[in-house]
């Protein structure tokens, strides 16, 4: 549950700070953007991709090279999986898009490119080597109570936010999503072009 939610937030820091430097680099403007589709601070396939990579590559911990490895093909193969879900099954609506993006060498379809296969790579041995032992230093000096209580609540409510938003939200489309909230608010999103073609064309 810690592992999951602090790699979600890790992941929501990660992307507003390359996006201010996409928007810097590429257009010009010192602007910053609300990333993901959740009321808080995390980004859920970040969070279930760390998960993926903790029960796929833990066991391989003395072998780093295969972490590296194995971490690259799950992350790689999520995200385009995932971007590929989104973008055929909801009409061509597209949550990255890296046609439109800075240091894209490598790009398939907008939906994964060389730059974020080299960063998976990195993402693993992360997990994996510094914040999974951390976690687990954490559980063996306080309270395991305090610690299960913070592990379940913070991981529950990271859970329940993604699933609003990604799932209750579809099913009962009059609900309000976390993007409508902040848009309302005045805060600014990245604008990808929406209905491209990908792979192949839409019908």
């Amino acid at each position: 549950a810690l592992l999951f939610a602090s790699m979600a937030i890790f992941g929501f820091v990660v992307e507003i700070n390359f996006y201010h430097i996409n928007s810097l680099i590429r257009d010009g403007k010192d602007m910053w953007f609300w990333r993901g589709s959740a009321f808080c601070p995390w980004i859920d396939i970040y969070g279930v991709g760390a998960v993926c990579v903790f029960f796929l590559c833990y066991r391989f911990r003395k072998k780093p090279w295969l972490v590296v490895i194995l971490s690259g093909v799950v992350l790689s193969l999520l995200e385009l999986i995932a971007g590929m879900a989104i973008y055929y099954l909801d009409h061509g609506r597209r949550e990255w898009n890296y046609n439109e993006e800075i240091w894209t060498f490598g790009n398939i379809g907008g939906f994964i490119c060389g730059r974020n296969i080299f960063c998976f790579c990195l993402a693993g041995p992360f997990a994996i080597y510094l914040v999974v032992p951390a976690i687990m230093w954490l559980a063996k000096r306080i309270n395991r109570k305090v610690f299960l209580t913070v592990a379940y609540v913070l991981g529950g409510v990271a859970f329940a936010d993604m699933f609003y938003n990604d799932i209750i939200t579809l099913i009962f489309p009059q609900l309000t999503k976390a993007g409508e909230f902040y848009r309302a608010k005045g805060f600014n999103f990245v604008k990808f072009t929406q209905h491209d073609k990908a792979f192949w064309k839409l019908k």
